[in-house]
């Protein structure tokens, strides 16, 4: 009978001991707070327009290379543009007689070589009137982005930001 305690205490022990091991070998393992989110280098530029026009057609230039898009914003509020190959403007309404401008410029694969001093251009204009609602140029300073972490080890990304 005394064997069956003693027993037990020995299984006890062992398996605390490989509780330790086993939780100190996930420790070294997984000891990094590093994701795997990708990058993609982009710029952005977001503002508020005077309008009530639901017709307008948008101008995009990212130093000289341009894309145009007419959008009817009661069919949608975003319009895919030519600039990249995920390169977008949308609007939504901001306030009475003001839109919020949402203009996204996305590189993928590097397609677009970001370097600061790059040219952003965005012209808003009523298709209707052909007022010109907005005219925005901006020179472009980039960031680098480490959406990992900047310890993880992983490579940047360009990033820009313009309000207007």
């Amino acid at each position: 009978m005394r064997l069956a305690p003693m027993l037990r205490s020995v299984l006890t022990l062992i398996r605390t001991a490989a509780q330790c091991v086993c939780a100190l070998a996930g420790a070294f393992a997984c000891s990094s707070d590093c994701g795997d989110a990708g990058c993609v280098s982009a710029v952005f530029a977001d503002g508020s327009i005077e309008t009530a026009s639901q017709q307008l057609i948008v101008t995009a230039c990212l130093n000289q290379r341009c894309a145009t898009a007419e959008l009817d914003l009661a069919a949608g509020s975003c319009r895919a543009l030519t600039l990249s190959s995920d390169s977008r403007i949308c609007f939504s309404a901001a306030a009475p007689g003001r839109l919020r401008a949402e203009l996204e410029i996305h590189s993928i694969g590097g397609e677009l070589a970001f370097v600061n001093g790059d040219e952003l251009a965005l012209e808003v204009t009523e298709k209707d009137t052909t007022t010109v609602v907005a005219n925005v140029q901006r020179t472009l300073t980039y960031e680098a982005v480490y959406p990992n972490g900047p310890d993880c080890g992983d490579q940047s990304c360009q990033g820009a930001s313009v309000t207007f």
